[in-house]
C-alpha cells in the first residue's frame, strides 16, 4: 500500500523528467507510438545510446506539470507525448511538445475511473499515422486527432457492448492493425470487438469473455494475421479478418488480473500470470480453434 501511495502522489504531481537531449527526442528513429513500442514488443532500434552515465546523470533537457493522476505510460511520435490523467472529475489525453516540455493540447476523455487502489486511467494512448486512440478507466474509447486533440468519435465500450468494469479498472491499451482498432471490450459474444478506426463502426465481435488487464498483440503466422488477447479467464488467438477463434489457453490464467501482455517469438506465444499460476509458452494454431 505505501508503494501505490507514493506512486499516486508522484503522478498527482504529474511532473514529467525527460533525461534525452533535443536532437534524439526529435529523431524519427525515437518514436514509441504505442505501449511496448512501435512493434508492441518492447524492442528499441535506437542506435549512439550512452554505454555509462555520467557520474551525476545525463542532463535534464526539460520537466512539466499538468499531466495529472493515474498509471497511464507515455506514446512518442510527430514530435509529441501523449499520455492519460485525472484533472478533478475528468479524465484527460493530453499532448506536449517533445523539444519544449509545454502543453500541446489536452482533451476531456470520460468521467474519473475511482478506485481504493488509485484512480485515473490506467492504459497507454495509441498514436497510428495523425490520429491518435485513447481508452480510459471507466471504458470510454475515443480517436482524436493526434495534432491538435480535436475528437473525431467516441463511445464507451461496456455501454455500447454490455461488458461490466473490472475490479481495478479497464487498463488495456488499444491495439491497431491496418484499418481495425481492436479492444477487449468483455461483452457477452462482443468480449473482442474489431472497429472500424476511422468511426469506431464494428466490424466484428467474438467470443464472451469478462475483460482482462493485459494488451493486445499481432502474431503473423503463415500468411495469417493472428491478433493475441490474454482475457480474465484464457490467452487467445483470433484470425484478424473475421475475428474467428484459432486458438485458446486457459491455464495461465489465475481469475484475479490477468495483466502481462503477450510476447511473440515466430509462430510462439509467451504467456505469463501471478497468483499462484505460471508461464506458458504456446505454439499458434492456423486453421482449427485448439485447446492446449
Amino acid at each position: 500500500m505505501k508503494t501505490i501511495s507514493i506512486k499516486t502522489l508522484m503522478m498527482s504531481l504529474a511532473v514529467i523528467a525527460l533525461f534525452l537531449s533535443t536532437e534524439i527526442a526529435a529523431q524519427v528513429g525515437a518514436d514509441w507510438p504505442q505501449w511496448r513500442g512501435p512493434n508492441r514488443d518492447g524492442i528499441s532500434k535506437e542506435t549512439g545510446l550512452l554505454k555509462q552515465w555520467p557520474e551525476n546523470g545525463p542532463p535534464l533537457a526539460w520537466k512539466a506539470t499538468g499531466a495529472g493522476g493515474g498509471y497511464s505510460s507515455f506514446a512518442i511520435a510527430n514530435g509529441h507525448l501523449f499520455t492519460m490523467g485525472i484533472r478533478g472529475d475528468r479524465e484527460y489525453v493530453i499532448a506536449f511538445d517533445v523539444a519544449s516540455g509545454k502543453e500541446a493540447w489536452a482533451t476531456p476523455h470520460g468521467t474519473r475511473f475511482r478506485n481504493d487502489r488509485g484512480d485515473g486511467p490506467r492504459g497507454t494512448p495509441t498514436v497510428d499515422g495523425k490520429n491518435l486512440y485513447a481508452l480510459g478507466g471507466s471504458g470510454d474509447l475515443s480517436a482524436l486527432d493526434a495534432r491538435t486533440g480535436r475528437v473525431i468519435w467516441t463511445m464507451n465500450v461496456l455501454q455500447k457492448f454490455g461488458g461490466e468494469n473490472i475490479t481495478w479498472g479497464i487498463s488495456e491499451s488499444p491495439l491497431v492493425v491496418g484499418e481495425k482498432l481492436l479492444i477487449n471490450a468483455g461483452g457477452p459474444g462482443a468480449s473482442i470487438v474489431a472497429l472500424n478506426k476511422k468511426d469506431g463502426s464494428l466490424i466484428w465481435k467474438s467470443q464472451s469473455d469478462r475483460a482482462g488487464y493485459s494488451s493486445a498483440i499481432p502474431v503473423q503466422v503463415g500468411n495469417t494475421t493472428q491478433v493475441v488477447f490474454f482475457t480474465h479467464t484464457r490467452g487467445l488467438g483470433l484470425d484478424l479478418k473475421d475475428g474467428k477463434l484459432l486458438w485458446e489457453y486457459p491455464r495461465a490464467a489465475n481469475n484475479v488480473a490477468n495483466a502481462a501482455t503477450p510476447v511473440a517469438r515466430g509462430n510462439r506465444v509467451f504467456i505469463s500470470s501471478d497468483y499462484g499460476k505460471s508461464i506458458s509458452r504456446r505454439r499458434c494454431a492456423t486453421t482449427t480453434a485448439v485447446r492446449f
